[in-house]
C-alpha cells in the first residue's frame, strides 16, 4: 500500500506575511515556493545550514551575533529563572543548553523552556512516586529526599520496592538529618 501525501498551494499574495521557520520541513511545509508569497512578505529563517539558505534562493541573510560564554550564561538564567545568577541546582543543565545555543541569544530564550518542562516532569515523578504509598516512604519505588530516606532506614522495615536511592548531595538542607544507628 502505497502512502499519499497532498500539497496544499496556498496564495498569500494578497496579504503581508510574517512567518518564523527553524527548520527544513516547517521551511518545505510553509514556505513552498516563493510564488506563494506577495511584496513585503516576511520569513525568517533560522538555521545553520547556509546551502539551505541557497538553495531556496535566500537573497539577504543576517549572521546573528553570538554571545560570549558568560553574557550567553546570563541571559538564558534571566530567561529560564528570572535571575541574573544562575540556579545552583541547574547550573549543569544551563552549561549544557548554553553550549547546545552556541551563544545564539534567541536559541537562548527558547531554551529555557526546556528548564521549565525538565521541573515540570520532575515534580509528576515525584507526585506519582509519593501516591503509591502516602506517608510510608519504605514502600515507594524510589527515594530522593534526605527526610525520606532516613525515615525509610529508620524504620528497619520493608524497603522491598525501592529501586533507587538518589541523594544529590550538593543541595543545602533545610533540616539536618540527627545520625542515629539503624542496626
Amino acid at each position: 500500500m502505497s502512502e499519499r501525501h497532498s500539497t496544499s498551494v496556498v496564495n498569500f499574495n494578497y496579504k503581508n506575511n510574517f512567518f518564523m521557520i527553524s527548520g527544513l520541513q516547517q521551511l518545505e511545509s510553509v514556505v513552498g515556493s516563493p510564488k506563494w508569497f506577495g511584496p513585503g512578505s516576511t520569513i525568517i529563517i533560522t538555521t545553520r545550514n547556509q546551502h539551505l539558505l541557497v538553495e531556496y534562493g535566500v537573497t539577504i541573510s543576517y549572521e546573528a551575533t553570538k554571545l560570549h560564554y558568560r553574557e550567553a550564561l546570563q541571559l538564558f538564567s534571566q530567561h529560564a529563572f528570572k535571575q541574573n545568577d544562575l540556579k545552583e541546582d541547574y547550573v549543569d543543565l544551563s552549561n549544557c543548553m548554553v553550549q547546545y545555543a552556541r551563544g545564539l541569544p534567541l536559541a537562548l530564550k527558547v531554551l529555557d523552556n526546556v528548564i521549565q518542562v525538565h521541573d515540570l516532569i520532575q515534580q509528576m515523578g515525584w507526585a506519582i512516586v509519593r501516591e503509591e504509598c502516602p506517608g510510608d516512604p519504605n514502600k515507594w519505588s524510589r527515594l530522593w529526599d534526605v527526610d525520606d530516606i532516613y525515615d525509610a532506614f529508620s524504620r528497619q522495615e520493608g524497603m522491598k520496592n525501592i529501586q533507587t536511592i538518589s541523594l544529590d548531595l550538593s543541595r543545602p538542607k533545610r533540616n539536618t538529618v540527627q545520625h542515629k544507628s539503624v542496626c
